[in-house]
């Protein structure tokens, strides 16, 4: 076992690699170290340091495959039959191409890289039979490590095959958030910490009123932390019954205030305002987009996700007429988020049966497949 653990990973790949070394590493050897490395792989590339996933991943799968190589031999050698036709170096070498190609779901780009690395051409066929027997099993089992990823990272990673049929049937309403949290273009300090505390929305409808709903355009939360990060003598000038006279801040002012007062975590991003700056009326006006992306709502939701993909979407305002009714985000499309709103929308009776829309009968809320709620919510 000193001969694996003493020598960094790129010469151990090369010793698990080597030919007609048959008493090399036996099974008493490769088994044990392949258990303590594959821990202590998994448990750096879970951490945050660049330690990355392709070394370990060859190593990894070429201690399997000469494993499974020597105990073929082994096999050979009980039945009366010569071990020498086993070659441990070239299952380890299957066995390498084989576990990365179920890690990363690459394919011929794989096998070539693979024959580039050890110039074993005549191991060609059984190199892509591995990897495309890899492949194939892993689909079955389970979603590829870079999805994994999206979901530890808690990125809404819209797939292009949302596991639902039909979507041209169903409109946006079906999906939207309602009733949504709007803001009025001026608007008390009071009330946009207490919606700033109430809520996790990254993007606010603004306004006209509370009771025409007219959309006038929207503001971030990034925006509303920027503005309300500056001290109270800079806010009133935010104020609508500040003079014309009076410039507003610029941007890089107000940036740079931020980034040395308004590093704190978010859940304490909403600072606590003094009386005095509670009771300030704020002009939204100069932070609003005037131009957000907007739909009515008898809009096609398959036309929606294809927005939203395309475009590069967070959010989508849906209108009735002029009136804001909802609001469409990246997380209300994802595959479980959409089977939920889909499944009801068909117990209201509207749709026929689930079976008619789901994808080969399948539910995301038990395939490997999709981003699971824990990481996303609803």
């Amino acid at each position: 076992m000193a001969v694996l653990t003493y020598n960094y990973s790129e010469k151990q790949v090369k010793l698990l690699f080597s030919r007609n070394s048959w008493h090399l590493l036996p099974a008493n050897v490769l088994f044990p170290y392949f258990v303590i490395y594959f821990c202590f792989a998994a448990y750096c590339s879970g951490t945050m340091i660049a330690s990355g996933i392709v070394i370990p991943t060859l190593v990894a799968g070429a201690l399997l495959g000469r494993l499974w190589g020597v105990g073929l031999g082994v096999i050979l050698d009980h039945a009366g039959l010569d071990h020498k036709a086993i070659d441990p170096g070239a299952f380890a070498f299957l066995g390498a191409a084989a576990l990365f190609a179920g890690v990363s779901r690459l394919t011929i780009s794989l096998t070539v890289i693979m024959i580039e690395l050890t110039n074993d051409l005549p191991h060609l066929l059984p190199t892509m039979a591995s990897v495309i027997a890899a492949k194939v099993v892993a689909d079955c089992l389970v979603h590829p490590l870079y999805h994994a990823l999206l979901q530890v990272f808690c990125v809404p990673f819209l797939n292009t095959e949302p596991g639902v049929t039909k979507l041209s049937l169903f409109t946006v309403k079906t999906v939207m958030s309602h009733p949504v949290v709007c803001l009025l273009k001026e608007e008390t300090v009071h009330r946009i910490v207490e919606v700033l505390n109430s809520t996790t929305h990254n993007c606010f409808p603004v306004v006209h009123s509370q009771e025409s709903m007219a959309l006038y355009g929207t503001i971030s939360r990034y925006h509303l932390e920027i503005l309300l990060s500056q001290p109270t003598a800079q806010l009133l000038q935010h104020s609508p019954d500040c003079g014309e006279d009076d410039e507003l801040l610029t941007y890089e002012q107000i940036l740079a205030h931020k980034q040395r007062c308004y590093l704190v975590p978010e859940e304490h991003r909403a600072p606590k305002m003094s009386q005095e700056a509670d009771k300030l009326v704020l002009d939204l006006g100069p932070y609003i987009s005037n131009s957000p992306f907007t739909v009515q709502d008898n809009f096609a939701l398959s036309n929606a996700l294809s927005m939203f993909r395309a475009l590069r979407l967070r959010h989508m305002v849906v209108l009735d007429g002029h009136k804001v009714i909802g609001i469409v985000t990246r997380k209300d499309l994802l595959g479980h988020n959409l089977e939920r709103s889909v499944k009801n929308q068909i117990r209201r009776g509207t749709k026929g049966s689930w079976d008619s829309f789901s994808d080969s009968g399948r539910s995301y809320f038990d395939t490997p497949r999709e981003v699971s709620e824990t990481y996303y919510g609803t």
